[in-house]
């Protein structure tokens, strides 16, 4: 019995102890991408990370921002519709006309993407076809750029569970500190 109580008391004093500073604030050291490197053996488990970075990477390169910003855009949760239809506006001063903000954005990224990336307006009509969505139609048109397959070859190996987008872009030799260097010099290219 005493050891009953003795077992008690040190669960109640562990609960009723004060957090260090870094367990009570947690979001100090937050990331939101736990998966910043490919694993053979999770290889789709980058695949988030890679969707987000390269997106990222291409609207600060086209809209000369800085990428952090808009990473704590993200985390503070503006949509990246939002970001995409706030950036173009800011850039043009026009507005997409009669579309909402969802269509806009798409809108959007497939004139960047042609513009920015040299996919032809119908590599961009297949990738939509196939139901690419905006950061998926910029991780394929960017992965084309690393190696022989066709985006829309990327795209399909990718649906279809033949790989991952991890995985491609290790086969490709893409390096991930390259990526936002790698989109700069395209967009350079193809403006």
């Amino acid at each position: 019995m005493p050891a009953l109580i003795a077992l008690a008391l040190l669960t109640l004093l562990t609960l009723a102890a004060p957090l260090p500073a870094a367990a009570a604030n947690p979001t100090i050291s937050c990331h939101c991408f736990q998966d910043r490197s490919y694993n053979p053996n999770q290889p789709d488990a980058i695949d988030p990370y890679l969707l987000a970075t390269t997106q990222n990477s291409l609207i600060a390169a086209v809209y000369q921002v800085p990428k952090r910003d808009l990473v704590r855009r993200k985390m503070t949760g503006t949509p990246n519709d939002e970001i995409w239809v706030t950036h173009h506006r800011n850039k043009t001063g026009q507005r997409v006309a009669g579309a909402n903000q969802q269509e806009a954005a798409r809108l959007i990224v497939d004139q960047v993407v042609s513009e920015s990336l040299g996919l032809t307006a119908a590599e961009v009509a297949e990738l939509r076809g196939r139901g690419a969505d905006n950061a998926e139609l910029i991780l394929a048109a960017y992965l084309s750029h690393q190696g022989e397959p066709a985006p829309l070859e990327i795209y399909t190996q990718v649906v279809e569970k033949r790989t991952s987008w991890g995985q491609t872009f290790t086969q490709l030799g893409a390096v991930i500190g390259q990526i936002e260097d790698e989109i700069r010099e395209l967009v350079g290219k193809n403006q």
